[in-house]
């Protein structure tokens, strides 16, 4: 499950990535370094991203699957 605080509602939808830092190269103090890497598994819809609505502001939360390993 993924939450997400202080959503903002918008009139289009959120894309959504979640990923799995196997190789454990994200430093959480530097926002360059926070994206998934070769190995790394993401969640996908197909080839894209999973989209949400956000109709009203607080906190969300939405299941999505890490089903995809990053080949490059």
């Amino acid at each position: 499950t993924l939450s997400l605080h202080d959503a903002l509602p918008i009139s289009d939808e959120y894309f959504i990535i979640g990923f799995l830092d196997d190789n454990e190269t994200v430093d959480p103090n530097d926002e360059d370094s926070q994206r998934p890497d070769r190995g790394d598994l993401v969640s996908l819809q197909g080839f894209g991203a999973p989209k949400v609505t956000i109709d009203v502001a607080g906190e969300k939360e939405f299941d999505i699957d890490l089903n995809v390993n990053m080949p490059f």
